[in-house]
C-alpha cells in the first residue's frame, strides 16, 4: 500500500470503507487513538498522509489545493477498492476531502458519501476571516479551538513543536481563495457533524453544506468543542456507516 493512506482500524471484510482526510496538523496518529479499536467493525478505516506529516515529515508539505487533490485522488484511484467508501474530512480536512471527492467523480472513481466535520462550506466567511490568523500565529490560533487541538507530547518539545507550527502554515495557505469562488455541487449526498460548543462551525453554521450537495445533507450534532472527534470519532464513523448503508 502507498504511503499516502494509513490503515488505523484494518477490517478487510468489513462492508464498507471510510477515508480520513486530517484537519491543519492532524496526523493519522490523532484519528488512531481517538477511534481507538472498534469491537465489530463496519467500516475499514484509513487516514490520509499527505507530504509533511506522520511517517513522511521528511518531506516539504503541499501548499496548492488543487496539486494536492490531483496528488490525493490518483492515490485513491489507483487502490482499486470497490466496496461503498464514505470521505470524513475534519475541520479543514472537510473541504480537503470534498475537493478529492469531486477530483474523484471526474475521474470515475467516487465516493458515495461525503461526510464534513465542523468546518463551515467553502464560500463562508470564514475562509477570508480566519485563515490570516492561522497564517499569523497558528500555535495562538489553534490552541483556541479546544483541548485537543495540540498534540499533548508537543508541548515540552520546541522542535517538534516548530515543526507543527510550519506545518499548519502550508496547511493554511492550502486554502487560501476560499470563499471568493461560486458554488460548484458536489452529486454525492452529504452528512455534516457539528458540536454544539464549537466556536468556528457550530450546528446552524453547517446547514450551508445543503447547497454543496445535489443530493441530500443529513445533519449530526454532538456534545463538545471544535475537536469533539478526539472523543467521539467512533460515534461519527458509526453515524457516516449509517448514511452510507442508506446510500448504497
Amino acid at each position: 500500500m502507498t504511503d499516502w493512506l494509513v490503515n488505523i482500524a484494518p477490517a478487510p471484510q468489513a462492508p464498507f470503507r471510510v477515508v480520513v482526510f486530517p484537519h491543519a496538523g492532524g496526523q493519522a496518529s490523532f484519528y488512531a487513538r481517538a477511534l481507538g479499536t472498534p469491537d465489530r467493525p463496519r467500516a475499514d478505516v484509513w487516514v490520509v498522509q499527505p507530504p509533511g506529516r506522520g511517517s513522511r515529515t521528511h518531506e516539504q508539505p503541499v501548499s496548492d489545493l488543487i496539486r494536492l487533490t490531483r496528488m490525493t485522488a490518483r492515490e485513491l484511484a489507483a487502490t482499486r477498492d470497490d466496496r461503498p467508501t464514505a470521505f470524513l474530512g475534519h475541520s479543514s480536512g472537510g473541504v480537503y476531502a470534498f475537493e478529492a471527492a469531486r477530483a474523484l467523480t471526474r475521474a470515475g472513481r467516487p465516493p458515495h458519501r461525503l461526510g464534513v466535520s465542523a468546518i463551515p462550506a467553502p464560500d463562508h466567511a470564514y475562509w477570508q476571516d480566519t485563515l490570516p490568523a492561522l497564517l499569523a500565529d497558528p500555535d495562538e490560533a489553534y490552541r483556541r479551538l479546544g483541548a485537543g487541538a495540540i498534540p499533548g507530547e508537543l508541548d515540552h518539545d520546541q522542535e517538534a513543536m516548530a515543526a507543527f507550527t510550519r506545518l499548519i502554515r502550508a496547511d493554511a495557505r492550502l486554502y487560501q481563495g476560499l470563499g471568493r469562488r461560486p458554488p460548484e455541487e458536489l452529486a454525492q449526498p452529504v452528512s455534516a457533524f457539528a458540536a454544539t460548543a464549537d466556536l468556528i462551525a457550530p450546528p446552524e453554521e453547517m446547514q450551508g453544506w445543503r447547497n454543496w450537495t445535489a443530493a441530500t445533507c443529513t445533519a449530526h450534532r454532538y456534545d463538545g468543542d471544535h475537536f469533539y472527534i478526539s472523543e467521539q470519532l467512533h460515534t461519527v464513523v458509526d453515524d457516516l456507516v449509517d448514511d452510507l448503508e442508506h446510500t448504497s
